[in-house]
C-alpha cells in the first residue's frame, strides 16, 4: 500500500488547480489529467456537501467543468482527426461518459437545493462528452 501513495504523489501535486494543469506540453496529457482532475473533483465535491460547505461545493463542480474544456480544448489543439487516431479520444469519451453517471449518481443523492448546480455542471460535461462523440462519429 505505501508503494500506491508514492506513486500517486506527483500527480496529486500536478493536478493541484485548473492553471497547472495548462502547463502540461503534451497535449493528450493534458487531456487525461484533466478528467482525472475532474473525477477527483467529484469526491471532493461530494465531501464539501456532506460537511454542508456549499461554497466550497460550487468551486469544486466549476473545476470539474473548467477540467471537461480543458480536456475538449486540449484534444482539438492537437490537430489529430478523432476518427483516424481515436485512442485518446475514446478514452476521454469514456471518461466522461463515466464522470457523468458519477455526477448523476451524485445529483439523486443530493437535496433539492443543491441539484440545480450539479445537473448544470451535468449538462456542461455532456455537451464535451457529446462533442467527442461527433469527432470520433464524423466522416470528415
Amino acid at each position: 500500500m505505501p508503494l500506491r501513495l508514492v506513486a500517486l504523489v506527483p500527480a496529486l501535486l500536478f493536478a493541484a488547480d485548473l492553471a497547472s494543469l495548462k502547463t502540461e506540453p503534451n497535449l493528450e496529457r493534458r487531456a487525461d489529467l484533466a478528467i482525472k482532475f475532474a473525477q477527483d473533483s467529484v469526491v471532493t465535491a461530494r465531501e464539501a456537501y456532506a460537511a454542508g460547505d456549499p461554497a466550497k461545493l460550487k468551486e469544486r463542480l466549476a473545476d470539474i467543468e473548467g477540467a471537461a474544456l480543458i480536456c475538449q480544448e486540449s484534444l482539438d489543439a492537437t490537430g489529430k482527426s478523432a476518427r483516424r487516431n481515436p485512442k485518446h479520444f475514446k478514452q476521454a469519451e469514456l471518461r466522461l461518459r463515466d464522470l457523468m453517471r458519477r455526477l448523476k449518481a451524485f445529483s439523486d443523492a443530493a437535496g433539492v437545493e443543491d441539484r440545480d448546480a450539479i445537473d448544470a455542471t451535468h449538462a456542461k460535461v455532456a455537451a464535451v462528452h457529446e462533442h467527442l462523440l461527433e469527432e470520433i462519429m464524423s466522416k470528415k
